[in-house]
């Protein structure tokens, strides 16, 4: 057997199984299985495959049968170009939360906001894998970044990762919730929060349900964590710094009559690739 065959194989096994795009996903496991780039699959497809090899592959597309996600099954995920360590227990980054960072680096840039954007304070409220928090200090080399989370487990994972990407120097962690034991003000306040109301909660493909329930259900309606981190960031956001948050799909205008009564004037709504309501940036 061939390794095009066998990925052939496994991609219909995902199908049946109900797996979303499931030749990609078998490309993907076959990559990790083999060690190369996804790309480079196409130039070892007629090689027989080897053994050991058939193993591994084996089973990881028997545990990704199981709907187990793939970045718990390899233990990490690609977080704007960059590879992020990923464990069960904690939330896997999303594509959707590379749309928060790019639009918080373009606003460090704009003169309205942020005195010197060659030294910025950050904070990432529920910093999980701490992709955000990670990837704004590679990109802001002069920033000192902090990030807060409930979960041991997730800060632990946040650590592994800022050690990888060389920004340990710079990156601070406090387990607790929301601002908890942070002094001081930030330019930045940024958060990618549990959003999803308890009536899509029960509607989500079978792979969210490994991942942690608190990093995703924002309440009945949704809104929970806004209605706790909007006054908060009012109060802790430097004189020129803003609140940069992820949201849900019909939550904007909740969110930005809460930001207008706490006293927000500058509010900023960015889509998604898909044309959804995203990210807001406030001030």
């Amino acid at each position: 057997m061939t390794w095009g065959e066998l990925l052939n194989w496994a991609a219909q096994l995902l199908k049946k199984a109900g797996v979303d795009k499931p030749g990609l996903e078998a490309e993907l496991l076959l990559a990790e299985t083999l060690g190369i780039p996804r790309l480079e699959l196409m130039l070892c497809r007629r090689e027989t495959a080897k053994r050991a090899g058939i193993k591994k592959f084996k089973k990881f597309i028997t545990l990704r049968r199981r709907r187990i996600p793939a970045a718990y099954i390899l233990q990490n995920a690609f977080f704007y170009g960059l590879k992020f360590s990923i464990e069960k227990g904690v939330l896997i980054p999303r594509p959707e939360t590379e749309l928060l960072v790019e639009e918080t680096l373009k606003a460090v840039h704009r003169s309205s906001f942020i005195v010197d954007s060659k030294k910025i304070k950050i904070l990432d409220v529920g910093t999980g894998s701490g992709a955000i928090a990670v990837t704004l200090a590679k990109n802001l080399e002069a920033a000192r970044v902090y990030g807060t989370d409930v979960s041991a487990k997730a800060l632990t994972v946040t650590r592994k990762n800022a050690i990888s990407h060389k920004v340990a120097g710079r990156l601070r962690l406090k387990r607790g919730s929301l601002l908890a034991g942070l002094p001081g003000k930030f330019d930045i306040i940024i958060s990618n929060p549990p959003y999803i109301n308890e009536r899509d909660m029960k509607r989500l493909q079978p792979e969210v349900n490994y991942e942690p329930r608190t990093a995703l259900s924002g309440g009945q309606d949704g809104l929970d964590f806004y209605r706790k981190i909007i006054p908060l960031a009012r109060e802790r956001l430097a004189t020129k710094g803003f609140l940069a948050l992820e949201i849900g799909y019909d939550q904007a205008g909740a969110i930005e009559k809460m930001l207008r009564t706490r006293g927000f004037e500058r509010i900023e709504i960015k889509k998604d690739y898909a044309g959804i309501d995203r990210i807001i940036i406030a001030s």
